[in-house]
């Protein structure tokens, strides 16, 4: 949960994603994207950080950039895939 050069950060696993620009526009004055992200690996909080590090963190996301202007996080799946485990459940 650290990005590389982070001060205290403590080893972690690589991670990686793909991330498309859908749009932007203007919302009470700031600038909003909305991404497709595609994560490439299964790393908690990775898109999270991804986009904080590209310098725009998730609208709402209290923890990470504490946007409180949200009533929630704005981090939605639009699909879901599970993949079934090597026992078959």
């Amino acid at each position: 949960m650290a990005i590389d050069g982070t001060p205290g950060k403590h080893s972690g696993s690589a991670s990686t994603a793909l991330w498309t620009v859908c749009r932007g526009w203007l919302a009470d004055g700031r600038p909003v994207t909305k991404l497709l992200l595609k994560p490439k690996t299964g790393r908690r909080h990775q898109l999270r950080l991804h986009c904080l590090c590209l310098g725009h963190g998730i609208v709402g996301d209290v923890a990470y950039t504490g946007d409180t202007d949200a009533e929630r996080m704005m981090l939605h799946a639009w699909v879901l895939q599970v993949m079934p485990s090597a026992k078959g459940v």
